[in-house]
């Protein structure tokens, strides 16, 4: 690679860490640990067959209506990302759908079916997720005269609104080009978010600044262990504990 090509891929941002996190935390101590480290092979793996994907829709996903887009590109992604989803679950006396229900595998799903469109429902599910068409603002309204106001409403705020009507702790919303994740503690102030540019990843093509979108969005991150505590929460507690530590040093 010539070097100003190098160069210019080095710059390039792996992601974008919004108040959410620490930014010492991801860029320094996160690639120390081990999740980082045995995640390398799936990784590599998913960002062959996202890449691949890519290739396929690159050229329409600009041409897309909102539905097409996630038919294409969104679902074949969490698919790749081992995601277990309802879509389009109802919330009880709600303004607006979100796209995705997730759950921990398809006995969770199936157990939770028959309470669909009660709060009951949402008492499994590991986090919702909403879907924009692609390269749609995420911080804004648009106005193009849908009839449902809640459509065109802002998407962060939209996220936050899920957040608050279910009892997930974290919600994902996605334009397709740009993923972003919301915590329930934060997400009122519509600007604390993690976010990458999964385009522009792919477009790099460098296995190690995929991880960055790899470890926060798979299934896996989402999916509690026996004290009911998912990667997540981890990272965010031990990002807080350092913010912390570190001020009082």
């Amino acid at each position: 690679m010539p070097e100003t090509a190098r160069q210019l891929a080095l710059s390039l941002e792996t992601h974008r860490n919004h108040y959410l996190f620490s930014d010492h935390y991801l860029n320094e101590l996160l690639p120390r640990q081990a999740p980082w480290r045995e995640a390398e092979t799936e990784a590599q793996q998913a960002l062959e067959a996202i890449t691949a994907r890519y290739h396929e829709v690159a050229e329409a996903l600009p041409h897309y209506s909102e539905a097409a887009a996630e038919q294409e590109w969104i679902r074949p992604v969490l698919d790749i990302l081992g995601y277990v989803y309802h879509v389009q679950p109802a919330l009880p006396g709600a303004a607006g759908t979100p796209d995705y229900a997730f759950f921990a595998d398809e006995t969770a799903k199936g157990a939770a079916a028959p309470r669909l469109g009660t709060a009951a429902f949402w008492e499994t599910a590991l986090a919702v997720g909403d879907a924009k068409r692609w390269d749609r603002p995420l911080d804004r309204r648009i106005l193009d005269g849908a009839p449902d106001a809640f459509t065109n409403a802002n998407p962060c705020f939209q996220i936050d609104y899920y957040l608050r009507r279910t009892s997930c702790t974290w919600g994902l919303v996605s334009n397709g080009r740009r993923w972003r994740l919301y915590h329930r503690d934060s997400s009122y102030r519509l600007d604390r978010f993690y976010e990458v540019d999964l385009a522009q990843l792919i477009e790099q093509g460098e296995a190690d600044a995929f991880r960055y979108f790899y470890l926060f969005f798979r299934a896996e991150a989402f999916q509690p262990d026996a004290e009911g505590r998912c990667w997540l929460d981890t990272v965010l507690a031990e990002s807080r504990a350092y913010v912390r530590t570190d001020s009082t040093s």
